[in-house]
């Protein structure tokens, strides 16, 4: 998918397009769709590019097959009404930004098959209140959880050879 230029407030990526699979959701496909409430991805898709849904403002819920395997940087960054998502354990990749300032985001479960949170992945997600890091992250970037000031609990098992990228302000 190249760019969606509907108005629909619920779509269903097909599973194919003039009977070529949809693999992937392309770089800025559906951002700025402002009427999108929930979107469904198929499990052909593998990868979802950076900016893929940048700005969705009124996106509440999406469907992530365990087929996708790489979610790029800020590809859903600014969907302030997007409250929950799963991420399945076929993601290997989260990209910076990813999760950046979805602000009714309110909890976040990290799947076993991450082993880096980049920088500024959740940053802003201010109503984020708990979230769960697997034992086999090594890293974790600048700013990856910054401005959340509703953040009660985090559930995590660091491992020995965990570090953490340091700055002036997260020191």
């Amino acid at each position: 998918i190249d760019r969606f230029t509907g108005s629909e407030t619920e779509v269903i990526i097909p599973n194919t397009i003039d009977g070529i699979p949809v693999t992937t959701i392309g770089t800025g496909a559906f951002s700025n769709c402002t009427s999108i409430k929930s979107i469904s991805i198929p499990n052909t898709v593998s990868t979802i590019r950076q900016t893929a849904f940048l700005n969705c403002r009124s996106l509440i819920s999406v469907y992530i097959p365990d087929t996708v395997n790489y979610i790029g940087y800020s590809a859903f960054y600014g969907c302030t009404a997007l409250s929950s998502i799963h991420i399945p354990n076929s993601v290997t990749t989260l990209g910076e930004s990813t999760f950046r300032s979805c602000s009714s985001l309110t909890s976040i479960s990290i799947p076993d098959s991450i082993d880096t949170i980049r920088s500024e992945t959740f940053l802003g997600c201010s109503s984020l209140i708990s979230i769960t890091i697997p034992d086999n992250v090594y890293r974790i970037g600048d700013y990856a959880f910054s401005h959340m000031d509703s953040l009660k609990k985090v559930i995590e098992d660091m491992p020995e050879s965990f570090s953490a990228e340091e700055s002036e302000e997260n020191k």
